[in-house]
């Protein structure tokens, strides 16, 4: 059986189950908070980050090693192109989410407005938060010309980039940071289409329970 461990709201853990969800594959989702996990978890995951992966062959940690190791284990509906200009530009899409991006959204929105208030019980960081704000325009900027207007990140085709892009923006959209269309109208495109094919919305469906744990008290 596949398990992922950690938290469904993490963009590497919904990087993860989107693709297995995408393969079509059984798993389990073990419950592991990013942030104070226990010292077991060090067997799983030896930096202590999530998400962690096993299955009746390995264990594993990191997003990415995980989804390429799920590639190959089910190589039906693939995320990687076999071209080998669309793979790089794949490839280093999820890269930039996975760290620019995610260094923005993951403590300056995500984890300032939704976490430190609910499970910290403190009020945001405003330097911090203006940081991200102030951050955004450039990085949005080098999305919009990337983006090629099509429903896809890359080709025509659904890919890994797809499930990391949206992902770390999913997490400021519950933050409360919407992308201006006027300003960015491929990346604003792209995203509503990700979030309204039926994969994404129905992870989305599925963190609802979770999401609405985060929102702030009105």
């Amino acid at each position: 059986m596949n398990k992922v461990f950690g938290a469904i709201l993490s963009p590497f853990v919904r990087k993860v189950l989107l693709t297995l969800e995408h393969k079509g594959a059984e798993y389990v989702n073990e419950p592991v908070r990013p942030f104070k996990n226990p010292e077991s978890f060090a067997k799983l995951s030896p930096l202590r980050k999530i998400p962690a992966f096993s299955d009746e062959y390995l264990t594993v940690a990191d997003s990415s090693v995980i989804c390429d190791y799920l590639e190959s284990k089910y190589p039906h509906n693939p995320l990687y192109p076999k071209n080998p200009v669309e793979r790089a530009k794949v490839l280093w899409l999820e890269e930039f989410a996975d760290t620019r991006l995610q260094e923005t959204f993951g403590p300056c929105f995500f984890f300032e407005l939704l976490v430190a208030p609910v499970m910290y019980k403190r009020k945001p960081d405003s330097a911090l938060v203006e940081r991200g704000r102030a951050a955004m325009p450039l990085l949005q900027d080098y999305l919009e010309g990337e983006l090629t207007g099509s429903r896809f990140a890359v080709g025509g085709a659904l890919s890994i980039a797809d499930l990391s892009l949206p992902s770390v923006f999913l997490n400021g959209r519950y933050a409360g940071h919407e992308v201006d269309a006027r300003r960015w109208p491929k990346l604003a495109a792209y995203l509503h289409g990700m979030y309204t094919h039926p994969l994404y919305a129905n992870r989305i469906e599925r963190e609802r329970e979770a999401v609405a744990v985060l929102k702030p008290r009105q």
